[in-house]
């Protein structure tokens, strides 16, 4: 009876534990299925870390800022043929999705739907191509924007033609994503014109992409055979005239500003001043800008000649380009004359590049040598400004007026210089007559694995510790150890 009393204790024991372990386990997976659907609804950007080494499905504050405000529904199309999806596209436009309601990624496969590209473009497009479509229009984007490959030299792109892995490789997928919500979202798209027929430098590829990427249009402008400047103008821009406008255009261009339209202007000296372009000069009065025709330099800040300035970024509340001031970018403006308010002026001024104030005014003779001027002209002088002024209302209530005097912020050799700091200061000025509220300063990312270089006696040290030193005190530690348990 006892034995029989024993078992039926032990049985009652063992169901009581196997009813409690069932009930453990059965806690633990539920725990798990829940913290698995609230982590399914955290953001892509917490719930699944960017592993990817080179922040391929990172997104930035400027992306972030333009989706937040997004006023209407965007579609992403992801055209491709079932199965050649590109993992990196689909997962970044997976958090674009997730990013804000308004965004909606679809997947097109133009095999099963054969007629859907033609709709937005007649272009062929190549796989994991993508295409943004608004209510107001559409935006394609050929594969080839964002996985695409760049070359240093002929050299490289002759390797690379012949088979072998040469150049360097990008991934622009957040860049051409952003810009394509940007466009595809926005209500008005202002156009920077660039006027012509006074020997003005055109802009290279380099500025014209910028432009094309920040959603600005870019068209040329021959005033005279216009009746004023068109509706759509964002802003004029006047690229280092070499000669003086006429008297029709001053006209139409005055008109232009006194409506509330902006102006962007790019001078040189010895090739403009207030008596050989006195129209330009009767437009930069009108806006309470003037200058001195001396030249700039500055040895505290050059690059390797005085004239060739570095100057630095003004930070002003008034002047949004200011900012790039705090992105420590470098601006080179070389053969510049200096940017002076006008007296009596009832413009807000507001200064953009300034140099130090051990900077100089020098004349150049016609042999190019130059001799400080008669007065003490040592001090800081604004080689880059920008006005506000008040407008009778017919396209804005006030009329912004950029005035550099250097042809550098425009030259694409100088702009290599400085690491891309002469456009970004460009495309941030345009970007703020056209009236963007946010600029697509979001950069491509590349792709090749970065090379970690140390020079000699670094790399010494380095071969000491992994070959000698760590040895050694990893056999130390294991005599140690066996020691002491010899003595046991």
């Amino acid at each position: 009876m006892n034995e029989e009393k024993n078992m039926s204790n032990f049985s009652k024991r063992r169901l009581k534990h196997g009813v409690g372990g069932i009930a453990v386990t059965a806690a633990v997976i539920a725990i798990v299925i829940i913290i698995n659907v609230l982590v399914s609804r955290l953001p892509a950007d917490i719930s699944r870390i960017d592993t990817s080494g080179k922040d391929y499905y990172s997104i930035s504050e400027t992306t972030k800022n333009i989706t937040s405000n997004l006023g209407l529904d965007v579609t992403m199309y992801h055209i491709c043929a079932r199965g050649n999806e590109d993992a990196r596209i689909s997962e970044l436009l997976r958090r674009y999705s997730e990013l804000s309601q308004r965004i909606t990624v679809k997947n097109i496969d133009p095999q099963e739907n054969p007629g859907f590209v033609s709709e937005y473009t007649e272009d062929t497009l190549a796989d994991n191509s993508v295409i943004a479509v608004s209510d107001l229009r559409s935006y394609v984007i050929n594969s080839d924007k964002i996985l695409y490959r760049q070359f240093a030299n002929y050299e490289e792109y002759y390797y690379y033609s012949m088979g072998y892995d040469a150049g360097e490789e990008y991934f622009a997928g957040e860049l051409t994503f952003t810009s394509a919500i940007d466009y595809v979202s926005r209500e008005k798209l202002p156009v920077l014109y660039a006027l012509s027929g006074h020997g003005e430098t055109e802009l290279d590829d380099g500025y014209s992409s910028a432009l094309e990427n920040d959603n600005i249009p870019f068209k040329s402008l021959r005033l005279l055979a216009e009746e004023s400047v068109p509706e759509d103008c964002g802003a004029v821009l006047i690229n280092s005239p070499q000669s003086d406008i006429t008297d029709d255009e001053l006209e139409k261009l005055s008109g232009y500003f006194e409506e509330g339209g902006n102006i962007l202007l790019i001078t040189e000296f010895n090739k403009y001043t207030s008596e050989t372009m006195p129209n330009i000069a009767s437009l930069c009065s009108a806006a309470g800008l003037s200058s001195r025709e001396e030249l700039v330099t500055d040895e505290e800040r050059c690059f390797q000649y005085p004239y060739a300035l570095l100057p630095e970024l003004t930070r002003s509340n008034d002047n949004p380009v200011s900012l790039l001031a705090d992105a420590d970018i470098y601006v080179l403006a070389s053969f510049s004359h200096c940017i002076v308010a006008a007296e009596d002026s009832s413009s807000e001024f507001s200064g953009i590049l300034k140099t130090t104030d051990k900077a100089r005014l020098m004349n150049v003779d016609e042999d190019g040598r130059m001799t400080e001027t008669d007065d003490d002209s040592t001090g800081a002088y604004y080689v880059g400004a920008m006005t506000n002024t008040e407008a009778n209302g017919t396209r804005g209530d006030s009329s912004k007026f950029i005035w550099y005097s250097s042809p550098s912020i425009t030259d694409a050799q100088y702009n290599y210089y400085t690491g891309g700091g002469n456009l970004n200061l460009f495309s941030a000025s345009a970007g703020l007559l056209c009236e963007k509220q946010e600029s697509v300063s979001v950069l491509a990312k590349s792709m090749s694995n970065a090379t970690m270089i140390i020079d000699e006696q670094t790399g010494n040290l380095w071969w000491i510790a992994m070959t000698i030193a760590v040895p050694a005190l990893i056999l130390g530690g294991g005599m140690f150890v066996w020691i002491r348990r010899r003595r046991r």
